[in-house]
Order: structure tokens, then C-alpha cells, then sequence
């Protein structure tokens, strides 16, 4: 299911410019994204009136107008037609214009009724700003379902068996205290593993010289919104709070999740990852392994589904974030008026 009243990232800011449109599908709809001449993004549905032709195939011209390659109609940011050659007037001619924030180096649109789009709203990246810190963007256009990277990111059992080849967990992290609370139209939930050994990716990184405190704390906010504070310190020293230098018994991110639905099928994921650290190689390499694991266990997920859509799926006790989410998403939809996809 799709929620239209929601903020969805569309693009990293540097991929829209002011002279090649760029073409995007969020929540299966066609947009066309490009930036006027005072650096404004503007976001319309990629498709001129006149004969549906997709605008991304065409040119930006003087004052910010967007013309249709097919017969030369003109399009200012907000949809209007403002060129019809061979004519005097336009006749009206419109079509949709999106609401369109930049924030954190990221081009958000908004899917529903224009006036209801509420800057307020906007996801929190207070943590990508912070002076002193560095960021590592990542972005995979996974071939499955938006809802099951979501599930992915709520249960966070799997980070003990998924991520063992990436280094980011081991099945020490199998057991766990957690909590959950739900909050409206989101939750807070944290998952805490102590007194283990480090996972090999987060030994390397964090130099810890014995056993650790693992730790999730996960702010989620629907329909698909993740924010993240994760890493391990040694045990003693205080678990989240741990005062330990980075890299000298301590490693930790916070990684933002902007999880947006591209089709029923397939997803946007952008990921931004906050740290103290200068991102060395290694950690580079971490994060895209980590990405790369999440991205080939959903699609194989969505492959599985495809062929036994009927087949019942069991639920163990760490699915209560995962159950949690699914029914903030479908109270979301169902809001709306609802619609599956």
C-alpha cells in the first residue's frame, strides 16, 4: 500500500541541475525534476498535456521553462503552459506540480493533495548537519516491495545472521532486551545485546580489546522514515552513553533511512550515515556490504513471494516492531482512502 500525504525523497540534490531534467517514479507516479534559474527545484508529472509525451526528454529553456521535445509546448514550475507554438494562448493547459523542500543534501517531493503538503513534516536529519561530523551517502534501487525493506529495518534480529559476512553482526546478537513504543504515526524502539563479542566489522572499527555492548536505537516514523543511532563499546563503559574515543574501544553511526516506493515492485533507498569518524576506506567498504546484503535478502524476498503469493508468513517474537510498523503504514493508508499496490 502507498500513502500519498507523506515526504518522500526523490533525488540527491546533486542530481538535479538546471540543464538536463531528471526523471523519476515515486509511489509508481512519473515526475520530472529540475531547477529553475534561481536554483529552485521544481517537480511536475513527466508528461505533457498535448500528447502525453515524457517532458525528461526534454530541454530546460531560458527563464526555467521546460519544453516537450515532441511539438516545442512550454511548462513553468508550477505546470502551467505557458507556449503553444502556432498559437496565441495556451488554453489553460496544465498539469501537476509536486511540493518540493530540499533538506540535507536530499530533494523531498510530496505525493498528496498540494495543500496539505507541511514543511513541519519533513523527515529529521538534525544529526547528517551537526558540526564535526562527517556523512557517507549510499543509494540501491531494490527490485522488491518498499514494505519489506521497512520490515527489514524493524526486525533487527536478522542483523545476527545477515550480516555476519559483511561483519556487521554475529549470533552472539541473537539474544536481546528490547523495547517498544508506539507513538501516533510512529515508534521508538531499542534493541540491546551486552557482554558479547564484537562482530568482526565492528571490532576492526571500534579497536575494542574484549567484549562489547551492542546497541539499536531506532526512531521510526511512517510511512517509511528510519533513524538510527548503532554501534558497539565495550562492556562497562556505558553502552550508548559510552564517553570512549571513537576508533579506542568505541564505534557508532546514525544511519537516516529514506526508504520511497518507486512501484509495487520496486523501491528507492537512500541512506545517509552520520559519524565522528572521517569515513576511512574500510568503513566505506562496511556500509556498502552491509547495504548490499540488505538489498539481496528483500529481493529475494519479493522473488519468493511472486511465485507462492498465498503462502501464510509465520511470526516469531522479534516481528513486534515489524508488526508495529505494518500497522501504522496500513492506519496511514486507510486515512487516506487507502488503495493496495
Amino acid at each position: 500500500m502507498f500513502v500519498r500525504n507523506a515526504w518522500y525523497a526523490a533525488a540527491w540534490s546533486e542530481e538535479v541541475g538546471q540543464r538536463q531534467p531528471l526523471a523519476r517514479t515515486v509511489i509508481g507516479e512519473r515526475l520530472v525534476l529540475y531547477r529553475g534559474p534561481d536554483g529552485a527545484v521544481a517537480a511536475l508529472e513527466d508528461r505533457c498535456a498535448h500528447r502525453s509525451m515524457p517532458l525528461s526528454l526534454g530541454r530546460i529553456a531560458d527563464g526555467g521553462r521546460l519544453v516537450c521535445p515532441y511539438h516545442g509546448l512550454a511548462y513553468d514550475a508550477t505546470g502551467a503552459c505557458v507556449h503553444v507554438p502556432g498559437q496565441a494562448g495556451t488554453g489553460g493547459i496544465r498539469i501537476r506540480a509536486y511540493p518540493v523542500e530540499e533538506r540535507a543534501g536530499l530533494v523531498f517531493v510530496w505525493t498528496g493533495p498540494p495543500g496539505r503538503a507541511d514543511a513541519a513534516a519533513l523527515p529529521d536529519c538534525g544529526w547528517l548537519d551537526r558540526p564535526g561530523w562527517h556523512r557517507t551517502d549510499l543509494y540501491r534501487r531494490a527490485e522488491a516491495n518498499y514494505l519489506l525493506l521497512n520490515d527489514n529495518l524493524a526486525d533487527l534480529l536478522h542483523v545476527a545472521f545477515l550480516h555476519i559476512p559483511s561483519g556487521g553482526g554475529n549470533e552472539d546478537m541473537g539474544a536481546a532486551e528490547t523495547t517498544l513504543a508506539v507513538n501516533g504515526f510512529g515508534y521508538d524502539f531499542q534493541r540491546h545485546s551486552r557482554d558479547i563479542p564484537a562482530p568482526a566489522g565492528y571490532r576492526r572499527l571500534s579497536n575494542a580489546t574484549r567484549n562489547i555492548d551492542r546497541w539499536h536505537v531506532v526512531e521510526f516514523r511512517g510511512p517509511s522514515f528510519w533513524r538510527i543511532h548503532t554501534g558497539v563499546a565495550e562492556t562497562g563503559s556505558g553502552g550508548p552513553d559510552s564517553a570512549l574515543p571513537a576508533g579506542a574501544g568505541r564505534w557508532a553511526i546514525r544511519p537516516h533511512h529514506f526508504v520511497t516506493p518507486e512501484t509495487g515492485t520496486s523501491t528507492h533507498y537512500f541512506q545517509s550515515v552520520a559519524h565522528e569518524t572521517p569515513p576511512a576506506s574500510d568503513s566505506w567498504r562496511f556500509l556498502n556490504n552491509v547495504i548490499d546484503e540488505d538489498v539481496w535478502a528483500i529481493e529475494h524476498q519479493q522473488q519468493a513471494l511472486e511465485r507462492c503469493p498465498d503462502i501464510p508468513m509465520q511470526t516469531i517474537p522479534s516481528d513486534e516492531p515489524t508488526l508495529a510498523m505494518r500497522a501504522i503504514v496500513e492506519k496511514m493508508a486507510a486515512g487516506e482512502g487507502g488503495g493496495t499496490v
